[in-house]
């Protein structure tokens, strides 16, 4: 498979025309994960966990604050949320550069999917300070910065808000 940017990030060109129009936040980042159908399978997809075994796509995405997605991996459904994100912030590097537009201390939002020692370390080796939900306590339904990738998440299947 071609690990080129074109297949696995919003167009360059159109992240750039956003960003001169109305901004990209790169500060604040948000992750999150989402599994869709993928009933013509392919050769990212994998078995569902939450629907029957069929096959599935996992969708691991970056969004800047404004919930703008910046980074888009593709995996199989049964891959875990924690180990598509180093994959995804090597993306997230990579688009920065291209956009001549590296934020200091870029600041993600993770939840408790995340909140495993090898994300922590992998965090602190790239220098960036991660705000993780801990596993194991309840949060509220909207806690600040998560729900803009999660928002984000809901718009995919048809493009439009609360989809």
């Amino acid at each position: 498979m071609d690990r080129g940017r074109s297949r696995r990030s919003p167009d360059l060109a159109v992240l750039r025309a956003h960003d001169r129009m109305l901004g990209l936040e790169l500060q604040e980042l948000s992750a999150d994960s989402c599994i869709t159908k993928s009933p013509s399978g392919g050769e990212r997809s994998g078995k569902s966990p939450v629907d029957r075994g069929r096959q599935g796509l996992k969708r691991s995405q970056l969004t800047d604050g404004y919930g703008i997605p910046v980074v888009t991996v593709p995996a199989g459904a049964d891959t875990r949320d924690h180990a598509l994100l180093p994959e995804t912030l090597d993306e997230f590097a990579a688009l920065t550069r291209e956009l001549e537009q590296v934020p200091e201390d870029p600041k993600p939002s993770l939840d408790a999917d995340y909140d495993y020692q090898p994300v922590c370390t992998d965090l602190a080796g790239r220098g960036i300070t991660g705000r993780i939900s801990p596993r194991g306590m309840k949060t509220p339904t909207q806690t600040g910065g998560r729900w803009v990738c999660e928002r984000t998440n809901s718009w995919w299947p048809t493009g439009r808000p609360g989809s």
